[in-house]
């Protein structure tokens, strides 16, 4: 049991490293607002392919893109709010850091007054949740992309080596056609030899007969 309780404390602490989330605020329309703010140690490619797919796997489709956030408008989300609300989220890269990502998450009730601690803190805990609940589908697709950057590393090294076969079984062309004009080059240069031999006789023989 305690061996148990160790590997649930080293999975959980796995988790936090992967994953930080906290009451923040996001600038939206040049407006700072309240937010949850979450730090993940995936791409920004993997963390908003996630969410996305989160999303549509919830039905509210891809939603749309207004000022730079995703924008769901009056979707019942239950996991968040038992009222309509409109999320916003906005995935980036953290600090030029590569291979991580901040999230900006905003929630609202309407328009562009957006829920904070103070007002709706179970909103936000939900929201801190939710977004702290993706740390296995971040994991899975990375993978995805993984597999998908290797077959594309993959199908380039096959496409070179499949080259490189063509050119070698050409220059194998090349190089007997190129022996085989050799060999021709040489029958003719004896041949010339001994037409030039002859011509040379000739010459000489002509030039003994001079008086």
């Amino acid at each position: 049991m305690k061996k148990l309780f160790t590997l649930l404390a080293v999975i959980g602490l796995a988790n936090v490293l992967k994953a930080q989330v906290a009451d923040g605020t996001a600038v939206f329309n040049r407006v700072e607002q309240p937010a949850v703010i979450a730090e993940f140690n995936y791409s920004p490619a993997v963390v908003e392919a996630v969410l996305m797919d989160d999303m549509k796997s919830r039905g509210f489709g891809k939603g749309s893109v207004t000022k730079g956030y995703h924008k769901f408008e009056g979707i019942m989300f239950p996991y968040l709010s038992s009222d309509k609300i409109d999320f916003y989220f906005k995935v980036s890269e953290k600090n030029k850091e590569k291979g991580k990502s901040m999230v900006s998450a905003l929630v609202s009730k309407g328009g562009e007054m957006f829920v904070s601690s103070a007002y709706d803190p179970a909103i936000m805990d939900s929201t801190k949740a939710y977004l702290m609940g993706f740390t296995e589908a971040f994991d899975q697709k990375k993978l995805d992309f993984d597999i998908e950057d290797q077959r594309q590393v993959l199908a380039k090294a096959e496409k070179k080596y499949e080259n490189l076969v063509g050119d070698g079984e050409s220059m194998v062309t090349k190089l007997k056609n190129l022996e085989s004009d050799i060999e021709k080059n040489k029958q003719e240069q004896a041949k010339q030899k001994d037409l030039l031999d002859k011509e040379k006789q000739l010459l000489e023989t002509l030039k003994s007969q001079k008086k």
